[in-house]
């Protein structure tokens, strides 16, 4: 397993959700060095643990991902609410609030309930595991961490998670395709229903003046038809 870098060793929980080189007293956000599909991800990683921390930021740094921290649950929930990331790793024991509650929690938030949430655990037992799943979340991995697992896990997730971004924005697109369609089928359909009826005043006119002998009785025929269609009021209209 890779080790840290010396400079994660420094860990300490601090009120900011981001990790990196310690600079006035806060964690920024690690350059982002690689130009993939899902490079310029953003993971929070939440655990009590220094160890923990400094070993999966370690890990996902060098895969380019923008990590976050959280020191337990409470501030989990905080940081995602001030920017949701694009997948979480959490731990189960923590103390105030642990993983589980931490994970029914945002599944519980329409906003948040799609981040896809991978349970990191020293947990071995199949009742852990099943209380990950039953409570929302998309992946289990037991500490301690194979590195090699975890970024195959990670990017397994946040490909699948980016796919269903784009079957989201290709449904979306769809349907406003389809509303706009539906509006302009609409629009032609009364527009077609207008001249009908235009072409049915015409014809009762033509027919009503070639009935009638005398202009003065063909004129208020054709009032009277034009009025009935537009629904005039013929009361003060004189002869």
């Amino acid at each position: 397993m890779r080790r840290p870098h010396s400079n994660s060793s420094a860990l300490t929980p601090m009120h900011d959700t981001s990790i990196g080189h310690r600079s006035a007293g806060k964690w920024p956000i690690l350059p982002e060095t690689q130009d993939q599909e899902t490079s310029h991800a953003s993971i929070l990683v939440v655990d009590d643990n220094p160890a923990n921390l400094r070993l999966l930021v370690g890990i996902l740094t060098e895969q380019s991902y923008r990590v976050h921290v959280a020191v337990n649950g409470v501030r989990a929930l905080e940081a995602v609410e001030a920017a949701p990331p694009d997948l979480i790793l959490l731990d189960v024991s923590m103390p105030e609030m642990d993983g589980y509650e931490v994970c029914r929690k945002l599944k519980a938030d329409p906003a948040t309930q799609s981040i896809p949430i991978i349970f990191v655990s020293a947990g071995s037992s199949t009742k852990n595991q099943v209380s990950a799943f039953e409570c929302g979340a998309i992946d289990y991995i037991q500490k301690p961490i194979q590195e090699k697992e975890l970024i195959a896990r990670v990017g397994t997730h946040l490909k699948t998670r980016e796919l269903q971004r784009q079957l989201e924005q290709l449904n979306q697109s769809l349907e406003g395709k389809v509303l706009q369609r539906t509006e302009l089928l609409q629009e032609s359909n009364e527009q077609l229903q207008k001249r009908n009826e235009f072409l049915c005043l015409l014809q009762e006119v033509s027919s009503a003046v070639n009935k009638s002998s005398q202009l003065e009785v063909a004129i208020r025929e054709v009032v009277q038809l034009v009025a009935t269609h537009t629904q005039w009021d013929i009361g003060h209209i004189y002869l």
